[in-house]
């Protein structure tokens, strides 16, 4: 299904017209919104938005229905990579072993199926005894990829957490540091829940 077509669907079932629906014209035209049900036009992104919020039409639902393919792909990594967690804090490097077997075998793009590959031997690498060979080109992209994170929602901050054995001190206050200036302010108290149990 297209957004025009989904668009239409929605408009619709609200028993409204093109010209309700887009608020008299004043997120995008009437006459360049009918073109973008029929599938001539594209809209951009903000007026897409923007149209949904006017609608009351819940962004994930809407882009959901977009791409069923893209929603089963999101839940199965998501299903991976709780797999994952529960198998480290298990300390079970056969069960991460096997996650990964599940891994190459999923329908995953090759993009994500390659992220999350990499994932599962930064856990298997975390889980290293100290008689274990390190490996330390693997580290420092686990590092890289941690230390470059734009913020630190609760899932990077588990994250962070998980594999923070791999930096030095100075580099742990430095992230740290950006974590708490990040909420200090913050009243979610799940966020806060995983800051004390992290630090």
């Amino acid at each position: 299904m297209t957004i025009g077509e989904l668009l239409k669907e929605y408009r619709i079932t609200q028993g409204k017209n093109q010209k309700e629906f887009t608020d008299s014209g004043m997120i995008v035209s009437q006459s360049y919104y009918s073109k973008v049900e029929k599938n001539i036009h594209r809209i951009t992104a903000d007026s897409l938005i923007e149209l949904l919020h006017y609608n009351n039409i819940p962004l994930d639902e809407f882009f959901g229905r977009i791409n069923q393919n893209d929603k089963i792909q999101h839940q199965q990594v998501k299903d991976f990579n709780n797999m994952l967690v529960d198998a480290y804090y298990d300390s079970d490097v056969n069960k991460i072993k096997q996650i990964k077997e599940l891994v190459i075998q999923s329908n995953l793009p090759d993009k994500d199926k390659k992220e999350e590959l990499f994932w599962v031997d930064a856990w298997l690498e975390v889980l290293k005894g100290p008689k274990d060979t390190p490996n330390t080109e693997l580290r420092e992209k686990v590092k890289d990829k941690i230390f470059n994170l734009p913020n630190f929602n609760k899932s990077n901050v588990a994250l962070f957490c998980n594999f923070m054995q791999f930096y030095d001190l100075d580099s742990n206050k430095i992230i740290g540091r950006r974590i708490v200036e990040q909420y200090i302010n913050s009243k979610d108290i799940k966020i806060r829940v995983v800051l004390v149990k992290s630090f």
